[in-house]
C-alpha cells in the first residue's frame, strides 16, 4: 500500500482564507493458498484431490457424507478431538517485516490445546447414522442410478395452455451430456461431477429417491448507485433504474456498480421414487411392474427450461438501499436474475393404479426477460386443474377398446 498525503493553504488580505488538502493511496491486495515457502504444510489441505488422499480409509471410508438434521447418533469423539473438540483452534501466524508464515500446529486461543500437524487428520472410518443418505453424481447416475437417465414426459400444449397427456410417452435424457454429444433436453451447465440421485434410507429399510436435479441455469446479481433526487420513484422500497445504470453508471459519489455472476447449480431435488423395504429391480431397469416388492414412482414434465426470474420482478424496479441518511450520494439500487428449469409433477403411479395430473398456466405467475429486466408474459407458471387416478387394468382396457 502506498500513500501520499499534502495540504495547502493561501492567506489573502483580510478575512479570505483557502485550504486545500489533498489525499492520493494505492493498495494492492492478493488472495490465494499459502505456499510452501510461507510455511505452508501440505497437510494444512483439506481436499480430496486424487485416489491416493483415500488411502488409509479402507473400503468403508468416506471423505464427506450428509447427515440429517436432528439425528442423534454420536460422532467419532476421537476424531473432533484431534481438532480440540468444541474449542475454536486456529493457525499461528508469525512475521518479519511484511513478510508472513503460518505454522504446523493448531491451537486455542487460552493455549489449553496445541496438536502439531504432522500428517493429515482424517477419519479411520464411517460415523454412526440413523438414516443413511448416499447421493451419486452424473458421471456415476449414468451406470449406477436407479434410473440411468432423466425421464420425463413429453407432454405438449394444446391452444389453451393445457398441458394434455394424451398420445405422449416418457422420454428419456442422459444423465450427463457427452462430450460432443448433442441433446434438446440436457444443457452444458450440468456437469459431470454435479451430484445427480439421492437417496434417503430410511430405519426400516425403504427408500426415497430424488432422482432429478432442477437447475438454476443462470443467476446474475447487479448493485449500483441510484439518483433518489433525480425523479427516481422510491416508495415502497424500489428504486427506478435503467440499463445504463448498469453498464455505465454516473449516479452517487463514486458511480459504483457490480456484477456477481453464479454459475449453474441444482435449486430443487425432486423426489421420484419411494421404495418399499422390500424392493428388488430384477431387470436393472428401474421400477416397473415385473419387479418384487413395492414402489411409487412420480413422474415430471419440464415445462420451461429457460423461465426468466428477477427480484423484485417489477419491470425497471429494483431494491432500494438508503444508505447513511446524512449522505444522498450513497443511495444503491439491487437486483437479482437469472434462469431455471420448472419441472412438474404429471403423474403418480404404483404396480396397480396411476394418478394423472392435469396442468393449467396461472394468469398471476409471470416470468422475467432478463436481457432487459421487464417482465415476459410469454412464460407462464402452470397450476394443478385435475388429478384423475386410474386402475391400470381398467385403463389398458379403455385403451385397447379404442384401438378396436
Amino acid at each position: 500500500m502506498n500513500g501520499v498525503n499534502g495540504g495547502v493553504e493561501f492567506g489573502f488580505s483580510g478575512d479570505t482564507h483557502l485550504g486545500v488538502d489533498i489525499s492520493f493511496i494505492v493498495s494492492n491486495a492478493k488472495m490465494g493458498r499459502w505456499k510452501p515457502e510461507d510455511g505452508y504444510s501440505p497437510y494444512h489441505n483439506l481436499k480430496y484431490t486424487n485416489s491416493e488422499d483415500y488411502a488409509g480409509y479402507g473400503t468403508t471410508g468416506e471423505p464427506v457424507y450428509m447427515k440429517s438434521v436432528g439425528d442423534m447418533a454420536p460422532n467419532d469423539q476421537t476424531f473432533f478431538n484431534k481438532f480440540g473438540d468444541a474449542e475454536a483452534v486456529y493457525l499461528p501466524l508469525s512475521n518479519s517485516g511484511h513478510y508472513y508464515s503460518v505454522a504446523s500446529v493448531l491451537k486455542n486461543s487460552s493455549g489449553s490445546f496445541a496438536k502439531q500437524i504432522s500428517s493429515s487428520i482424517k477419519r479411520t472410518g464411517r460415523d454412526k447414522r440413523n438414516q443413511v443418505i448416499s447421493y451419486l453424481t452424473a458421471a456415476e447416475a449414468q451406470h449406477l442410478a436407479l434410473d440411468k437417465s432423466l425421464k420425463h414426459y413429453d407432454a405438449l400444449r394444446n391452444n389453451s395452455g393445457v398441458f394434455t397427456l394424451e398420445n405422449s410417452a416418457i422420454k428419456p435424457m442422459p444423465q450427463v451430456l457427452e462430450r460432443g454429444g448433442s441433446s434438446t433436453m440436457i444443457h452444458e451447465y450440468k456437469k459431470p461431477h454435479h451430484l445427480s440421485e439421492v437417496v434417503v434410507t430410511n430405519t426400516d429399510g425403504s427408500r426415497y429417491v430424488y432422482g432429478i436435479a432442477a437447475y438454476n441455469t443462470e443467476q446474475t446479481e447487479y448493485t449500483f448507485n441510484v439518483d433518489p433526487n433525480g425523479g427516481n420513484d422510491v416508495t415502497g422500497g424500489l428504486v427506478d433504474f435503467t440499463p445504463t445504470d448498469i453498464t455505465n453508471n454516473d449516479n452517487g459519489r463514486d458511480h459504483y456498480s457490480s456484477k456477481t455472476k453464479t454459475p449453474a447449480y441444482a435449486h430443487s431435488y425432486l423426489l421420484t421414487t419411494v421404495l418399499s423395504a422390500d424392493y428388488v429391480d430384477l431387470t436393472g431397469d428401474g421400477p416397473t411392474e415385473d419387479d418384487f416388492g413395492d414402489y411409487t414412482k412420480i413422474n415430471y414434465v419440464r415445462v420451461h427450461d429457460d423461465f426468466g426470474w428477477k427480484t423484485p420482478i417489477n419491470s425497471g424496479k429494483a431494491n432500494y438501499s438508503k444508505g447513511l441518511r446524512s449522505d444522498s450520494k450513497d443511495d444503491k439500487g439491487n437486483m437479482v436474475c437469472g434462469k431455471k428449469e420448472l419441472w412438474y409433477v404429471c403423474t403418480i403411479e404404483s404396480k396397480t393404479q396411476i394418478a394423472k395430473f392435469t396442468l393449467k398456466p396461472r394468469e398471476d405467475g409471470l416470468g422475467a426477460n432478463i436481457s432487459n429486466y421487464t417482465i415476459d408474459y410469454n412464460k407462464q407458471l402452470v397450476y394443478i386443474d385435475k388429478i384423475e387416478l386410474f386402475s391400470k387394468s381398467d385403463l389398458e382396457k379403455i385403451r385397447v377398446q379404442q384401438h378396436l
